[in-house]
Parts: structure tokens; sequence; C-alpha cells
């Protein structure tokens, strides 16, 4: 009872301070300032932020070129201390070029009125320092940088969660980028879960990643470490190609929207707790046991999930803190081999294989309603075909079974699996025919969504591209209005669950 009078109360004097800043704002502002007064108190943070003057000049105009014989852009190239901060936090960023100075430019990725970011802060006339390539452990594969820092950025308080870009530019006028996420722990109607382990894993700054096909000599790594800048992206990993394009929708559209990276799924749980919908974007391919087991609890707690994306929680990896300074989880394992782990037998629970193989045996279709099947060539890709038009997911869309959204699956897919558990009411809501270069043989991929039993609702879109259907940054000509549509009526209907916690 004394808990319910003090949450009374509490509420009470928020309302009372809130109608005194009202009645502030309207008596001592000028008349014409009264209305721009009153619709900014009704507007979330991602709707207030991108009313700013946004700008174009966060994009490179002279890439710094990158060299497949030492694995790197020598003429200047970066990387920081964490994925991810939070207001007041300091992230340090480690520079190498062959220039005698540079500057740095930070931006907020978002709308803008269509340019796409916002400056948030310069740094010029920063000394250049050439920094050597770290050696390799012949083990494990692991390249990880300990080069000094350069300089260091502190977190504004007024900074609103989102992707923040480092654009970094050589007196030479060459230029590379460092992503990283500024988290929140506001409660939001949604959070974008930023792929960080996935554009690790694939990175091959060094001569190694976690794949053969772009590894030195054919060999992958079976560690791989965030201190060291990223050869993919022209630093940004594949934050530009995959995610982009829907953060750009999210924020046109004026969704109330935070953002993680996949370090904070695995260390702040209670983040997860505070939206109605989690939003998994692109090529979410890497995830911890941890990571997983949060994700899982935060669902069957009620909190809905979007998988606007396919081959999601593919791969099960472990974190392991830096060599050189012991910073924790900046370091990802993945043997993909129980054979070659060396915890297997020990903790078969971690071991770091497919997460539908054993000894782990959770194939995420158990938790997305469908898993990855199967990919194309890259430049490859197949028309979305509707299966239950029936579906509240095609609410107002006019869209009839057989009816295609061109282009919209690829490069990689999902599909429901007879070999795994079928999540109960798992509705198959697309059936797109396509073929499996892999495996040379035709295919179907299929969207899904089902309702757990707390109630929660699981929608999985089935197709790495359907961001490309949003929003057209990138120029791949296949946004569709039904794409916009159905993204819209998750969204939505993802609103009806409150949040309680």
């Amino acid at each position: 009872m004394e808990k319910s009078s003090g949450l009374v109360k509490k509420h009470r004097n928020r309302f009372i301070l809130l109608i005194v800043v009202v009645i502030l704002g309207t008596v001592l502002l000028p008349g014409r300032w009264q209305i721009a007064w009153l619709s900014a108190l009704s507007l979330n943070p991602v709707q207030q932020e991108n009313q700013l003057p946004g700008t174009t000049e966060w994009q490179l105009t002279r890439s710094a070129s990158y060299d497949p014989q030492t694995a790197r852009s020598q003429a200047i190239e970066g990387y920081a201390s964490t994925t991810s901060a939070a207001a007041g936090d300091r992230i340090s960023f480690f520079i190498s070029t062959t220039a005698p100075f540079y500057r740095a430019d930070i931006y907020r990725l978002g709308w803008y009125q269509g340019k796409g970011g916002r400056l948030m802060q310069s740094i010029p006339d920063l000394p250049g320092n050439f920094e050597p390539m770290p050696s390799m452990d012949v083990r494990t594969g692991l390249v990880e940088a300990d080069w000094p820092m350069a300089f260091m950025l502190k977190i504004d308080q007024h900074w609103v969660s989102g992707m923040y870009i480092v654009k970094l530019t050589a007196a030479t006028g060459e230029q590379s980028y460092i992503p990283f996420v500024v988290r929140s722990d506001r409660a939001s109607d949604f959070v974008f879960i930023h792929a960080a382990n996935t554009d690790e894993a694939y990175n091959n700054w060094g001569g190694k990643s976690l794949y053969d096909f772009n590894s030195l000599k054919g060999h992958r790594a079976n560690k791989v470490s965030f201190d060291r800048p990223s050869g993919l992206g022209d630093g940004a990993g594949y934050l530009l190609i995959w995610e982009y394009p829907m953060l750009r929708w999210l924020e046109e559209n004026g969704y109330d929207v935070s953002y993680l990276s996949t370090s904070d799924v695995q260390n702040y749980p209670s983040l997860l707790l505070r939206h109605h919908g989690l939003l998994i974007v692109g090529h979410n391919e890497y995830w911890s046991k941890t990571m997983r087991d949060n994700l899982e609890a935060a669902v069957n707690s009620g909190v809905n999930l979007a998988n606007f994306a396919a081959n999601s929680i593919y791969w099960q990896i472990r974190y392991e803190s830096a060599i050189t300074d012991g910073v924790p989880d900046r370091i990802i394992v993945g043997y993909k081999d129980d054979a070659l782990d060396p915890l297997t037998g020990k903790d078969n629970s971690q071991v770091t294989v497919e997460f539908r193989q054993p000894p782990v045996n959770r194939p995420e279709q158990e938790l997305l309603g469908s898993m990855w099947a199967g990919d194309f060539n890259w430049g490859t890709s197949y028309d979305w075909v509707v299966a239950d038009a029936s579906s509240w997911v095609f609410a107002n869309t006019g869209l009839k079974k057989g009816d295609h959204l061109p282009g919209l699956v690829g490069y990689e897919y999902d599909n429901v699996s007879r070999n795994a558990p079928i999540p109960v009411g798992t509705d198959i809501l697309s059936s797109s025919h396509v073929h499996d270069i892999a495996q040379n043989k035709d295919d179907v991929s299929n969207a899904t969504v089902y309702t757990v039993p707390g109630g929660a609702r699981v929608f999985n879109a089935a197709t790495i591209q359907w961001s490309w259907g949003l929003d057209d940054y990138g120029d791949h000509h296949v946004v569709n209005s039904g794409a916009q549509k159905i993204t819209q009526n998750v969204l939505v209907n993802f609103l009806t669950v409150p949040i309680d916690r």
C-alpha cells in the first residue's frame, strides 16, 4: 500500500511539474514561439532530433584505398575502444595515418530532411602517426592492435541515442569511418540492435576474419578482435548496406526508437525490457549464449521481436577480454567446429558452432519462427511472394495471395524447416521461390509470425534485404509501398503491448 501511494505521489508531482513547464513556456515565450514550444513537448526525442539541420557531409568523398597485400587502408584508418557508450561515457579512438595531420568529424545518422546525418562535433588538426601492423597469433589467427590513443570523445548528455559515425579525413583528403552506438536507458517504443559482432566476424583487417574466403591463404581465424580497424565498408562494416536504410525510414517516420550494440544485449539485459519491440535488421548473425538467453527472456516476458533480416542468431560465439589491456568483450571466439573448441565436453552450452548443431542444439527457428536456409550470388535477388494475405500483417496493403514484392529476397534467406521445432501457431506469411547457389537447388523463403505464450509477437521477414524495400539509400531501386505498410503494421501491432517494467 505504501509503495502504491508513493508511485501515485511521484506521478502527481511529475504531472504538476509538466503543467508548470507548459504555463511558463506559453507565458514567457513570444507568441510565434509558443506553438513550437507546445509542439516540441509532444514530440519524442527522435522526432525532435530530426528537426535539427542535417547535412550530407557525413558521406565520404574520397575513400582511403584498401590494400589487399597489406590488408589495411594505410592512408587513414582507426578503431574505437567500444562499440557502445552512454551519455557521459568517454570513448578512446586509435588512429593510423600516413598524413601529417587529420580531422575527426562526429555525426549522428538519421533522416534529417533526407540528408541522412547531423554534425555533432569536429576535432580538427590532430597530429598524424603511422602505426605498425600488429603481429598475428599463429595458433588462433588473432590480430589485435595495441596502438596509442589518438583522441578521446566524451558523449554529451544531450546526444540522443542513435548510430554515430566518426568520419576521419587525412590532410591528403583520403577518408574512412569508425561507427559506434550511443545507448540510453530510456523506455522507448522500439530498440534497434546494431550487428557489431557480425561486422567484426567478417572483418579481415590484418589478414584474418572468421571466414576462409577473405582470409590470407584461405584459412580463417578462430578469434577476431574489435581492437583493429574494419576492412569493410570504408571502416563502417555492413552498417550502411543493411541497417542504414531502415534506420533512415524509422527516423523519417518519427518512430520512438533507441539503439543498442550487440554487446549491450550481453551486458545490459534490463535495457531489452524497456521497449514494446526489439528490432533485428539486415545481417545479425553472431550471438553469444548469454545474448540469446537475454533476448529469449525478454520475449518470454512480453517484449515483441521483429527480425527484419535473415541468417540471424546463426553462429554461437563467446567473448573474451583483450590480451593487451584486459578490457572485457573485445575478442570474439568462433571456432565453428566442436572438434576444435576447447570447451567441447567441458561446457557444451558455450561451444562455438551453429546454434542448431550439436552439442548446442538450439535451432534459431524455435525463437524466430523460421531460420537460415541458403544464399545466392551477391547482386542476385528474388521476389517476396505473399502466401497468407488474411494475416493482420497485410492489413490495408491491398496485397493478395500470390502478389509479388519485387527484389526483396536476398542475398541470404530463411525458411520453415521441418528438421527443427516450429513454434505453435506459426503463420507462414510468404512463400518465395528462390535458387540456392551454394546447394544448387530450388528452394522457398518463408516469412513468419507467431505469438508466444506470454503474448509477445515474433515476426520474421526472412530476407537480409528487407530494409532496401523501405528506403532507397544505396540506389537498389526496390522500395515498395507494400513492404513499408507491412513494416508499419508490425510496429503498430507491437505498440498494443504495454510497457510495464
